[in-house]
């Protein structure tokens, strides 16, 4: 099974006021998902300008209540040091994820 491409509907998925960045196709214990890095800025009427980078591992299933329809799910990390750290972290999270009976399992 190949990794889907983010784009329209995933990359809906990440929000206002974002910015994907990159993304590429990672293994998984589970399968094929996207590892997607984002940047967040805050809303015009926040009057802030702070930045935060945010990674996504996405993984996505046929729903099976929906014919054509798709189960997304995602683990979201917010960097809060080194970006490299941050990632690899998330990364050791997303080998243990499940997913059981379509539902993801931490």
């Amino acid at each position: 099974m190949s990794a889907p491409k983010i784009g329209p509907p995933l990359s809906q998925d990440i929000g206002n006021h974002s910015i994907l960045l990159s993304s590429e196709s990672v293994d998984l214990p589970l399968g094929k998902a996207i590892l997607g890095i984002v940047e967040r800025t805050q809303p015009a009427a926040a009057n802030d300008p702070t930045v935060t980078t945010e990674y996504w591992v996405i993984v996505t299933r046929d729903d099976p209540s929906y014919s054509g329809g798709k189960l997304v799910y995602c683990l979201v990390g917010t960097v809060t040091g080194e970006k490299t750290a941050a990632k690899d972290e998330l990364m050791q999270v997303a080998q243990t994820w499940k997913l059981t009976d379509g539902l993801a399992q931490p």
